[in-house]
């Protein structure tokens, strides 16, 4: 995971001398994708799953909710929910108060 955040931090002319050297078999593999997080834009390997991807933002799964791709995604569907290039996502977490 390490190496695919740095990709992703470096700049486009960089990423493609990058990809020059590296096997195209294995870029399938670890494909790097954007999404959308409340509004700014995220990098993940494409076989990343929700829990991950919270796991990853260091979110805590039982305090919050989410809305995916402008439709409230139940908790019970997280697991089997993969990530796409493209997709939007919204995390609302729930704060205590007075």
């Amino acid at each position: 995971m390490w190496l695919s955040y740095t990709i992703a931090k470096l700049s486009r002319r960089y990423r493609r001398q990058l990809f020059r050297y590296l096997d195209p078999d294995e870029l399938c593999s670890n494909q790097l994708i954007q999404l959308q997080v409340n509004g700014k834009a995220q990098h993940c390997s494409a076989e990343t799953s929700l829990p991950t991807l919270l796991k990853q933002l260091g979110l805590n799964p039982r305090l919050i909710a989410i809305e995916y791709n402008g439709e409230i995604l139940h908790r019970q569907f997280w697991p089997m929910t993969q990530m796409q290039n493209g997709d939007r996502l919204e995390i609302v977490t729930i704060v205590g108060g007075g």
